[in-house]
C-alpha cells in the first residue's frame, strides 16, 4: 500500500472552494447576522462558477484518455489468450494512462466536494 499521493494545486483549490462554501453557508443570512442574503448569494454563485470551470478542464483532460482507453479494452477483448492465462497482461502504457485517469478523477473528487463531505462526515 502507497502513501497517499501529494494534493495537486486543483485538489487544495477543490478543498478550499468547499471550506469557503461551507463558512459561507454557516454564517449566512439570518437573524442578527451582518451578512446581507445577497452577498452570501453572490460568493456562492463565484464558487460555483469556479467548480465548474475547473471540473469543466478535468472533464476535458478525461475525454481523450477514455478514449485510448477503450482502444485498449477493445484490443483485449478482441485478444486471443491462452486458456491457462486468465487475465492478458496490461501494457506499461496502459498502466501509464490508468494512474493518469485515476489522478484525474481524484481531482474531480476534490473538486466536487466528495472528499470534503465525507471527511466532515467522519469527523461528527
Amino acid at each position: 500500500m502507497s502513501a497517499s499521493p501529494q494534493p495537486t494545486p486543483r485538489m487544495k483549490r477543490g478543498m478550499r472552494l468547499c471550506e469557503q462554501e461551507a463558512a459561507l453557508r454557516r454564517r449566512g443570512p439570518g437573524p442578527g447576522r451582518r451578512e446581507q442574503p445577497e452577498t452570501v448569494r453572490a460568493a456562492l454563485d463565484r464558487i460555483s462558477v469556479e467548480r465548474e470551470r475547473l471540473l469543466a478542464q478535468i472533464e476535458a483532460e478525461l475525454l481523450p484518455l477514455r478514449a485510448r482507453q477503450a482502444e485498449y479494452d477493445r484490443a483485449r477483448a478482441a485478444s486471443k489468450a491462452p486458456p491457462r492465462l486468465k487475465r492478458i497482461q496490461v501494457s506499461k502504457a496502459e498502466q501509464r494512462l490508468r494512474r493518469r485517469m485515476a489522478a484525474l478523477q481524484r481531482e474531480r473528487a476534490y473538486v466536487d466536494g466528495t472528499v470534503y463531505r465525507d471527511r466532515e462526515s467522519a469527523g461528527r
